[in-house]
């Protein structure tokens, strides 16, 4: 098989290609305005740097949040087209696992991105068992996610931080490795698409952490929601 695999949840385009059972190729670039047209081209460049070609693909893994609804959306309308145009099934999976590191038991993997708005979306699963989840995928704010991180470390767990939102908010990153919570680790400057095709490879795999279906993960509703729940609040309390 020939499989790729392309997120965009988060601040970066993330693609990385197997062939058989072998990363053949990853890249992974800061996103920018326009994102939507610079997927083909980092797509074009992973494939290029394995000599490998689009209609050799047998499968295309996507992240499918949480993250930016922008970049969600922009990383699952680009995998369901391609995936149409080439006849090939498409397989989504949750956008943390792009952070995911191979730790031995006892160690815990904190996956948490920069949500903006004084929050991160985060999630913690062990190192050796990504489907064995110990802090609920959500929107937590740096302060009440310290706590929980906290209380699982006074388990006597080891917990390995992963993601940008740990450098967003100095009390939630470099306090907590003071304090002994977040263990030392070296920094994972960007997310790695590589590890969507490492952790779909095998049918207890697939079976555990492939979404049913390609909805996208959104963790809060958007601006556009938000805005429309105050304009009925609003027209609502307007009412005699």
């Amino acid at each position: 098989m020939t499989r790729l695999a392309i997120d965009t949840a988060g601040a970066f385009i993330a693609v990385a290609l197997e062939v058989g059972e072998d990363i053949v190729a990853r890249v992974c670039v800061r996103r920018r305005t326009g994102q939507a047209s610079s997927v083909a081209p980092v797509v074009d460049g992973v494939l290029a740097l394995a000599g490998a070609r689009a209609t050799e693909l047998t499968e295309l893994v996507v992240g499918i949040g949480p993250g930016s609804f922008t970049g969600i959306r922009v990383g699952l309308s680009w995998a369901q087209g391609v995936g149409r145009g080439l006849g090939v099934p498409v397989i989504g999976v949750s956008s943390a696992l792009t952070w995911h590191v191979d730790c031995g038991p006892g160690v815990v993997v904190v996956a948490a991105t920069d949500a903006r708005k004084a929050e991160v979306y985060a999630s913690a699963w062990q190192g050796d068992d990504p489907h064995a989840a110990l802090v609920t995928a959500a929107a937590w704010s740096p302060a009440a996610l310290a706590d929980e991180l906290r209380a699982l470390a006074g388990r006597g767990l080891r917990l390995v931080p992963r993601g940008d939102g740990f450098a967003a908010y100095a009390d939630l990153g470099a306090a907590l490795v003071r304090e002994g919570v977040l263990a030392p680790w070296p920094d994972q400057p960007a997310p790695d698409a590589g590890q969507l095709l490492v952790r779909t490879r095998t049918p207890a795999e697939r079976e555990a952490l492939v979404a049913p279906t390609l909805e996208p993960i959104y963790l809060r509703a958007s601006e556009a929601e938000v805005a429309e729940q105050q304009r009925l609040a609003a027209t609502a309390d307007a009412q005699p």
